[in-house]
């Protein structure tokens, strides 16, 4: 780990106080605007028992009755929680643990940033705008956090970022990278750099991020230790960043009702203070929040899971039951909502798949979980 830029530290009651940290920070927290690709579903679900047999079942009578494999590429989910909603337990997480004042960034996948509502007024003047922009470099994927676009031009940035994900030999990356470096205040982070979008493998995976930032790192300004991910993966993401120089940086990635699990201290008081010190003052400092060291991954992600399945009353119409917030483009080229399809019934082997992980849902069996699965918390050392 580059120790000259970057201190990780554990979280304790009190500690900002003690070392006078005025501000903390939530970097990478997604809201119901984001599209999440369920591309994954078919290597998951062939492969847990009794829930397998009536995935097979439900995929063979697509199959039979569209001519066609059922693709799962071609439907995303979004989280269930709005914009608003992100921010405000983001920032009451900060307030209630910390004691200290908070900077909260929300990053939707290529998504332009949704504004708050009026209430929020005084927030909104010091939420970024930020966006998690998928670059395809075949044959990876890469995302990358770019924080606190300027408001005058963000709307042309991010249309021009999208626009290259849609098409991306249509356009030179290398100078879009620069675009955004001209912007002082403006910080790009490579989020999640090891993990493995498309199942390509551990080595291939490395590779592949090292040719990028050989190529892209005087553009990209920190690597994130990211609170979804194994410490395996990030004392690996650590361990790059010391080869290539460069800081590291919190990423909670949460995609559920759970707050940021790594934050990040400073004694910034804007978000453009915060990017000058990654940017230009190279120091970063990291603290690991209590539930990545003491809740095993596999329960967080479970318990993401459920909050996604988890019906939500207060949602406008169209966004309450999880079959909303479940979209599928078909042949026809239209997008719908699962439940446009389902409006009757939900298949056997999805009806499985939610039982067991309702279960989560209940006190007892998260106790039971973090019994059995107590070996598998993450070891965090330095």
């Amino acid at each position: 780990m580059n120790s000259s830029t970057t201190s990780i530290v554990l979280f304790r009651r009190r500690y900002a106080h003690e070392e006078g940290w005025r501000t903390a920070v939530s970097l990478h927290a997604h809201t119901r605007h984001s599209k999440e690709n369920l591309g994954f579903v078919h290597g998951y679900a062939g492969r847990i028992p009794v829930i397998s047999r009536f995935y097979r079942q439900e995929t063979n009578r697509y199959l039979r009755c569209q001519g066609k494999a059922l693709d799962f590429r071609r439907a995303y989910w979004t989280p269930p929680l709005p914009a608003w909603k992100v921010y405000e337990s983001e920032r009451e997480r900060i307030h209630d643990s910390l004691g200290i004042e908070a900077l909260v960034s929300l990053t939707d996948h290529d998504e332009a940033p949704q504004t708050l509502p009026p209430q929020y007024s005084d927030s909104r003047q010091k939420m970024p705008i930020s966006l998690e922009w998928t670059v395809p470099i075949a044959p990876n994927l890469f995302h990358l956090g770019v924080h606190n676009v300027p408001f005058a031009l963000s709307e042309t940035v991010v249309k021009g970022l999208i626009s290259y994900t849609n098409r991306p030999g249509k356009g030179d990356l290398g100078q879009l990278l620069d675009w955004i470096n001209e912007y002082p205040e403006t910080l790009v982070v490579l989020n999640h750099p090891l993990s493995d979008l498309e199942h390509l493998g551990r080595e291939a995976i490395k590779k592949s991020v090292q040719n990028f930032l050989s190529q892209y790192r005087g553009k990209v300004h920190a690597l994130e230790i990211n609170g979804y991910r194994t410490w395996e993966e990030n004392r690996a993401t650590m361990a790059l960043a010391e080869r290539f120089q460069l800081p590291l940086i919190s990423g909670g990635d949460r995609h559920g009702c759970a707050s940021n699990a790594v934050l990040n201290l400073t004694s910034a008081e804007s978000f453009s203070e915060f990017a000058a010190e990654i940017r230009h003052d190279r120091i970063s400092r990291i603290i690991i929040m209590p539930e990545y060291r003491n809740k095993s991954l596999l329960v967080r992600k479970m318990e993401t899971v459920a909050d996604f399945f988890r019906g939500y009353p207060q949602s406008p119409h169209g966004r309450q039951p999880w079959t909303d917030r479940v979209f599928f483009q078909l042949e026809d080229g239209v997008v719908r909502p699962l439940s446009y399809y389902w409006q009757r019934t939900v298949p056997m082997w999805v009806k499985s798949v939610m039982w067991v992980i309702r279960l989560v849902g209940f006190q007892y069996a998260r106790e039971i979980l973090r019994i059995v699965l107590a070996r598998k918390r993450e070891d965090v050392s330095f």
